[in-house]
C-alpha cells in the first residue's frame, strides 16, 4: 500500500515537472522523456519492509520464534549471504 502511495507520488512529481517546463521533453543520456531513473526509484525502506512483514505474521498468528526462518526463506542476493553469515546464538 505504501509503494503504491509513492509510486502515485513520484508520478504526480514528474508530471508536475512536465508541466512547468511546458509540458516540453527532452532527449538527454536517460532516453526520449529525459528522465532520471534514480529519482522515479523509491529508496529502499527496511523499516516499511519490516513492518509489513510482522503485519503478516502477526495477521497469520505465527509463532514469533518463527518469524525469522520465515523471513530468511524470502531473502535474495545480498540479504540471503548476510544471512548465512550470521550464527545460530
Amino acid at each position: 500500500m505504501q509503494m503504491r502511495l509513492r509510486e502515485k507520488e513520484l508520478e504526480t512529481e514528474v508530471r508536475l515537472k512536465e508541466l512547468e517546463a511546458g509540458g516540453r521533453r527532452e532527449s538527454s543520456v536517460y532516453g526520449s522523456k529525459g528522465q532520471d531513473p534514480l529519482k522515479l526509484i523509491p529508496p529502499f525502506d527496511e523499516g516499511a519492509v519490516s513492518q509489513f512483514f510482522e503485519r503478516i505474521a502477526r495477521g497469520h498468528e505465527w509463532p514469533r520464534e518463527k518469524w525469522s526462518t520465515f523471513a530468511q526463506t524470502a531473502q535474495k542476493g545480498k540479504a540471503l549471504k548476510a544471512c548465512d553469515t550470521l550464527s545460530f546464538e
